[in-house]
């Protein structure tokens, strides 16, 4: 049976949500058309709560986890191409503390014993495609005797990060499926409607200068390496309550991996259609991302408005 070491094991990122407002902490319509995020400037941030639905699997079965009909991720953005699959083993963690961890970015590798991994095939692993270093997964030593919380995470390709979870346990079902269900991040976000930032018809973002997050928190901007544009369809005096009551889901969303960069333009966004630039139909965010956090949220979120 193998043993997860704290070298090997990846660190859960932090998790912070907020929304940037241009009250001298972000400065649009620069000379050049630069929007500059920098110093900690946020004004409103949001709680998380993450809820896991569980599963039972026959431990002597190659038991099936597919996601045929998982359509969206955990804040409700259509859901990434499936990169890997993960079968984790906690010690001593129950199910409610696994969730609250990976919210508070607290869960202390030690009580990792073991993960396993499977690059998917047609959106669906089996037991025996299970591995961890090429060593196969045995259901009889692992799964099926070891005392821990099980608990399965599926990562979408590239910087998109978590898309789903669900917890397992030794039963009587013979497959586990994935879909909009098996879990929940709820988002409460703090009062107050945030000011919109001004942007031109394809402004460049620069955040090489962020140093805290909106809750005093230090941020190293040269972790954020993915960022995103969304187009919710409401009233920028509805977005709050939609936060709240379903997270991103129905928006429009545009990617951009930056890996080693501080600065991009929204022409370089690419999406299931091109970028068309920021107007006054709904709501327009802009989020960047940390791909080393567990949980799908951005550091920053700040709301755009057209000139």
């Amino acid at each position: 049976m193998w043993r997860h070491s704290a070298e090997a094991c990846p660190r859960f990122g932090a998790l912070v949500l907020l929304v940037f407002a241009a009250c001298g902490e972000v400065k649009p319509d620069t000379g050049d058309d630069v929007i500059l995020l920098e110093g900690d400037g946020g004004t409103i941030s949001l709680d998380a709560a993450l809820g896991v639905l569980g599963q039972s699997a026959d431990p002597d079965a190659d038991v099936v986890i597919d996601w045929p009909e998982l359509g969206v991720d955990l804040l409700g953005l259509p859901v990434a191409e499936p990169g890997e699959l993960r079968m984790w083993a906690f010690a001593g963690l129950s199910r409610e503390q696994i969730e609250a961890g990976l919210v508070a970015a607290a869960i202390e590798p030690s009580s990792v014993l073991t993960i396993y991994a499977c690059v998917p095939q047609e959106r669906a692993c089996s037991f025996s495609d299970l591995e961890v270093y090429g060593h196969d997964f045995d259901v009889r030593d692992d799964f099926g005797v070891l005392e821990a919380t099980w608990l399965l995470t599926l990562h979408g390709t590239g910087r998109r990060g978590l898309q789903s979870l669900a917890f397992i346990e030794p039963g009587d079902g013979d497959r586990v499926s994935l879909d909009n269900s098996s879990a929940s991040l709820d988002l409460t976000p703090s009062a107050g409607r945030p000011t919109a930032v001004t942007a031109g018809s394809d402004p460049e973002i620069d955040w090489a200068n962020l140093s805290l997050d909106g809750q005093g928190a230090a941020l190293a901007s040269y972790r954020l390496d993915l960022l995103g544009v969304f187009q919710l369809p409401v009233a920028p005096g509805e977005l709050e309550l939609t936060l709240r009551e379903q997270g991103l889901s129905g928006a429009r969303a545009w990617w951009l991996e930056v890996p080693d960069r501080d600065r991009a333009r929204l022409s370089e966004l690419r999406g299931d259609e091109p970028f068309p630039g920021v107007d006054d139909e709904g709501t327009w965010l802009l989020g960047l991302f940390e791909s080393s956090s567990v949980l799908p949220l951005p550091r920053v979120l700040l709301v755009l408005q057209p000139r």
